[in-house]
């Protein structure tokens, strides 16, 4: 996912010291509290990006979770 590609960029460029787990919290936050639970629970941390993408990814085509 592009968003949250751009997010993460955004985030480290803003914060460059931040560590990356705490830039996924930051960009799970800006989710909403359904798409955010559900990536949660899928994603022990420490995750990576690409383990959060694909993440969202499932949920996004398996449930109605995320779509606008």
């Amino acid at each position: 996912m592009s968003w949250f590609l751009n997010q993460k960029d955004r985030f480290t460029a803003l914060h460059p010291d931040m560590s990356e787990t705490m830039v996924h919290k930051r960009i799970l936050r800006k989710c909403g509290g359904d798409l955010d639970h559900a990536i949660r629970c899928r994603c022990i941390e420490p995750c990576s990006t690409e383990d959060y993408i694909n993440s969202m990814e499932d949920i996004n085509t398996r449930t109605k979770i995320g779509r606008n």
